[in-house]
């Protein structure tokens, strides 16, 4: 059997496993999704993050299976086999201490070309991340800003290209570390998500990540981080454009 698991990375923080951890294929997961005969989908709506759960980013014959605390999320854009209205955490305990011993090694060769996969699409990134360019790529960016993440830091990320690129290239380490426009990609959210995650968590360092285009929208709200008295940082990757209308 070979199974993937996709979890929310949007602005409602979810269940979500580290950058690092051996089984988050992030840049193979295209290919994951494409050839798994069980998908599941823990707190993520079948939206266009997903191909909504179709061919061919989801294999017709894989049996799909979605635990979310809200039960009018199943069957959207795709039937589910089952649908689990639960806790996702108590649901993952719960597989946890249902699964036998020693089941995962029978998708091991799977999981192995994945990583290989997962190795090769990095290495690819890499080379983009350290292109000296002018002027610097999404990637450039992604890359210098990723250098100065630590867990402690949370980035808002506005925009279209230079978000995507930043979501490919900035490791995350916990939940909550990462929000973004979210499944309706709505431009604007990042002041307002800036000035909220300060004001939440005083002692966390608020990176913000603009679009041009998008900090267009409310970039007058870091006024109000000035008056208010909440100190972030706010870099805007300014290509002037709407990147992903120009590359169409």
């Amino acid at each position: 059997m070979r199974a993937t698991t996709q979890t929310r990375n949007s602005a409602t923080p979810g269940t979500s496993a580290p950058s690092a951890h051996p089984r988050a294929f992030q840049l193979a997961r295209g290919t994951a999704l494409r050839e798994a005969d069980l998908v599941l989908v823990l707190g993520t709506p079948l939206d266009f993050r997903l191909g909504y759960g179709r061919p061919p980013a989801v294999a017709e014959k894989a049996r799909l299976v979605m635990v979310d605390a809200d039960a009018s999320e199943f069957g959207r854009n795709r039937p589910v086999d089952v649908g689990i209205a639960a806790d996702i955490r108590l649901t993952l305990e719960a597989l946890e201490r249902a699964v036998p011993a020693g089941g995962a090694r029978r998708t091991e060769p799977w999981g192995r070309r994945l990583r290989e996969k997962e190795d090769a699409e990095q290495a690819k990134q890499a080379l983009l991340a350290a292109s000296d360019q002018t002027p610097i790529t999404h990637y450039r960016l992604a890359a210098e800003l990723a250098a100065v993440m630590d867990e402690r830091t949370c980035l808002i990320g506005d925009g279209g290209d230079v978000v995507t690129c930043a979501s490919k290239i900035v490791p995350l380490a916990r939940p909550a570390q990462w929000l973004d426009p979210g499944p309706l990609g709505v431009l604007g959210v990042g002041p307002p998500f800036a000035l909220a995650a300060k004001l939440l968590h005083p002692e966390w360092r608020v990176l913000l990540l603009s679009g041009d285009g998008a900090f267009g929208l409310n970039g007058m709200e870091l006024e109000t981080a000035v008056r208010f008295g909440l100190p972030l940082v706010c870099v805007v990757g300014n290509d002037g454009g709407w990147g992903m209308i120009r590359s169409i």
